[in-house]
């Protein structure tokens, strides 16, 4: 039975309504003081009372209850109590066994001792008799025999087999129990070992018996086998206090022994660590392959947890895929920081879950005693704080509490609680960027960007408020509203006469995991009367690889809706061309991070090049964002890119203000991508100023632009900034040598013409450096002027003619005169 703390019966199973002779119904009703006979509620009370202040850690008695018919039945009931995270009491769980023939069997005992053998061979409880010193056995009944597994022969023959089949461990304990069993206070439970080795359970008890003198002339006692009550003691102290998937101390019993370590370290001056860990995107797993998989995923983190600490140290799982470590008596901080090594370490394995390979990471957040806090529950949230603050600057890693972490996640709170009435009070705005195409200039389209305008904060960055509003689930309404306020906005366009083109609006991957996307968005549609042509929805890179088949399922029912769609973002992900090809898109970004420095990082320029030709193949529109200078801009318009978004053509602006842009059809100036042709520009590099100084003074006659630089960053920096048609560097640069400082002017700006000068002739590196398409010719400094002034002409012719064919300039292959 399970009752409340006030004695209700919450939960009663059938064996309990027999034994009181109730229906469960009636039963439910009632509270234990029901059942008692007069006068044996105040031990009820009183055991119960001793459970709570942890004088008991169970209790156990026999008395009589009354039926619901009004007879008495005896009862053995054994009760534990049940306390709740915070460690308050929560309910009691009693074991209750109908004890009516046992204690017949007493009664009879008393009356007659033939009654009583007769009795007793038919029961399952041992009686057995002593003398007063407990030396010589006098009776053992049969059930002795079942319960040490020794025929009853041999018990009676030699009482001491009785005693040798005691646990040696509880031998001596129960010995010295015996000797008050005059007194009638012998009740002993311990553990016997039979010939074969199992071990069964016993609970012992003895009581005096008198003479008609009233003097004590005999010890009885009655033994019973109780090792199924124990296991279910057992099993219930299981349940209540340990994980069932992994075994694991849960969050009770963890806190439990937190609470225990504190107050030794305050004993014994001893430094305590306290982690936090999560698996990072352990949903992931779940969606994917399962929960069954996602089970034995946990199973095998807690291995690995609990043998990246010491066997004294704690490990428990809280809840999800959250788990917690106390780390007793270290000696420094450090340990704690080389057990956080050790457990991100054992993360580079990977998983074996059902034939597969999963690699999975882990955030981790740790605090110390006393230095962070000297209280339980204040180190738990601050190693709380730390492991997010771990998930927040990039998951796969660790990180010790500092004070700003509490400050900050105050701060999140607070946003949250300001988030969760933004809506209603109007405090959201959307503002608008426009796209313009490469090809002609012209304004291809619109994206809305919200923004939060903070009645105490002004406007904050969405790159504060957007996370929150994910985590909490706001982004869903919140999603709702912007779609709304967008098509309202393009009714509002079209009546003011403004040119209607598509508005970009960004989708969350918590929007697009809802099952309601679709016909959500179509009722958003019909109830504004928006063409559907006029809405692109942008979906990042990850939210589409979570969970492919779904998303493909819910792309083609938006773009039979009419909409069309982009993945944003594109590259910071991990998308699968398999899949890409499957998927109704029209359009992909290429996210600003490659954009940025696209014109000064190799790396960024040879992946932006590959997505721009890898999307083409597939058809797909490609849009750069986050362009904002001038050799951005080349550079995409060198490689086909169709459209741009971002400062260098505008910046996002107010819807009013975005309306006369429309209505004024400005353009994205072609003559920005043209360089002033009516002087060449030639770029020298070299560290030697009379060098530079005479082939600029060369050079000058033929009326040149000239610039000059000393290093290859320099150089990269005015490649960069100006329109270079001739570069001429020196092999022998500091830093970056001339060959390899031109394979990335090859990379980056691809159509200036590259030529290397050089006082030392390394033929191999020259011939080699030729042949691979790197420089157009090879100028020794000992070259003569007009020689030199004449190859720079031809050089210009090269890129003349490659510029009038549309192509690129390539190398011809010829080392110097």
């Amino acid at each position: 039975a399970v009752t409340t703390t006030d004695m209700r019966y919450l939960q009663v199973n059938d064996k309990y309504c027999d034994i009181l002779g109730y229906p469960r119904d009636e039963l439910l009703a009632l509270s234990v003081k029901d059942v008692q006979k007069p006068g044996g509620v105040e031990e009820s009370v009183e055991s119960r009372h001793k459970l709570i202040s942890g004088e008991l850690t169970y209790s156990f008695r026999e008395k009589q209850l009354m039926r619901k018919d009004g007879s008495p039945v005896w009862v053995a009931l054994s009760t534990s109590l049940v306390r709740d995270g915070n460690g308050a009491p929560k309910h009691f769980i009693t074991v209750a066994e109908d004890i009516s023939e046992r204690k017949q069997a007493e009664e009879a005992l008393k009356e007659s001792e033939e009654q009583f053998r007769q009795l007793a061979g038919n029961i399952p409880q041992v009686f057995w008799i002593t003398d007063v010193a407990q030396k010589n056995t006098l009776y053992v009944s049969p059930a002795a025999e079942t319960l040490i597994g020794r025929p009853l022969e041999e018990v009676r023959a030699n009482p001491r087999v009785l005693i040798r089949a005691i646990h040696e461990e509880d031998r001596t304990r129960v010995y010295t129990a015996r000797k008050t069993a005059m007194a009638g206070s012998y009740d002993e439970t311990f553990r016997i070992v039979r010939p074969d080795g199992s071990i069964r359970w016993v609970h012992d008890r003895a009581f005096p018996v008198h003479d008609a003198e009233g003097r004590v002339y005999r010890i009885a006692g009655i033994a019973e086998d109780v090792t199924d009550r124990k296991f279910a003691e057992e099993r219930l102290m299981q349940l209540a206090h340990y994980d069932v998937l992994t075994s694991l101390p849960n969050r009770v019993l963890f806190y439990d022994r937190l609470r225990q370590v504190l107050a030794q370290a305050r004993r014994n001056q001893w430094t305590v660590g306290v982690m936090f860990i999560d698996i990072d995107r352990f949903k992931n797993v779940n969606d994917t392959l399962g929960h069954a998989v996602g089970d034995k995923l946990l199973q095998q983190v807690s291995e690995r947890l609990t043998q990246s600490v010491r066997s004294g140290d704690t490990v428990g799982r809280l809840g999800g895929d959250e788990f917690a470590i106390v780390l007793s008596d270290l000696a420094t901080a450090q340990d704690a920081n080389l057990v956080a090594q050790k457990i991100m370490a054992s993360f580079h394995e990977p998983f074996k879950l059902e034939g597969a390979e999963v690699y999975v990471t882990a955030s981790i957040g740790i605090t110390l005693y006393p230095n962070d806090s000297t209280e339980q529950d204040t180190l738990i949230k601050n190693a709380d704080a730390a492991m997010y603050r771990a998930k927040a600057v990039g998951r796969n890693s660790y990180q010790f509490y500092t004070p700003e972490m509490n400050a900050r996640a105050l701060e999140i709170l607070s946003m949250e609680s300001s988030l969760r009435h933004a809506l209603d009070r109007n405090e959201f705005l959307l503002y608008y960027q426009p796209k313009a195409s490469i090809a002609d200039g012209g304004v291809v389209g619109i994206e809305a960007l919200m923004r939060w305008q903070h009645p105490e904060r002004g406007l904050v960055s969405p790159l504060e408020f957007m996370p929150v509003l994910e985590e909490t689930g706001l982004i869903v309404p919140v999603g709702e509203w912007v779609l709304k306020t967008v098509c309202a906005q393009i009714k509002a366009w079209e009546r003011a006469g403004a040119r209607t083109m598509p508005v970009a609006v960004n989708l969350s991957a918590r929007q697009f995991s809802a099952q309601d996307l679709g016909p959500t968005i179509q009722r958003i549609l019909e109830e504004y009367q928006v063409d559907p042509a006029l809405i692109e929805l942008e979906i990042t890179e990850s939210s589409i690889m979570t969970n492919p088949e779904e998303a493909a399922h819910t792309l083609e029912y938006l773009e039979k809706l009419g909409v069309s769609l982009s993945i944003d973002d594109f590259g910071t992900g991990y998308s699968s061309l398999g899949y890409l090809k499957r998927f109704p898109l029209g359009s992909l970004k290429i996210d600003h991070s490659f954009v940025r420095d696209l014109t000064t990082d190799v790396d960024d320029a040879t992946i932006t090049r590959a997505v721009i030709s890898m999307a083409h193949s597939l058809g797909l529109k490609v849009i750069a964002e986050g362009v904002e200078t001038e050799s951005q801009l080349a550079f995409l318009a060198e490689y086909g890119c169709d459209e741009i978004q971002g400062y260098y053509f505008s910046r996002p602006m107010a819807a009013e203000e975005c309306g006369a842009w429309l209505k004024e059809g400005r353009r994205l100036q072609r003559a920005a991508l043209v360089a002033d042709s009516s002087a060449p520009v030639v770029l020298l590099v070299d560290d030697d100023d009379n060098a530079l100084m005479l082939v600029k003074r060369a050079l000058a006659k033929d009326g040149y632009r000239i610039l000059t630089a000393q290093s290859a960053h320099e150089a990269l920096t005015l490649l960069r900034d100006h329109h270079v048609d001739v570069v001429i560097s020196d092999q022998h640069m500091p830093g970056i040598p001339g060959v390899e400082f031109l394979q990335r002017v090859k990379t980056l700006f691809p159509k200036t013409v590259r030529m290397m000068t050089s006082g030392y002739t390394d033929f191999l590196t020259m011939t080699e450096a030729v042949n691979k398409g790197e420089i157009f010719r090879f100028l020794p400094k000992n070259l003569s002027e007009e020689a030199l002034r004449a190859d720079v002409r031809e050089a210009l012719r090269a890129r003349a003619e490659a510029a009038a064919n549309n192509g690129r300039f390539v190398a011809p292959g010829t080392v110097g005169k």
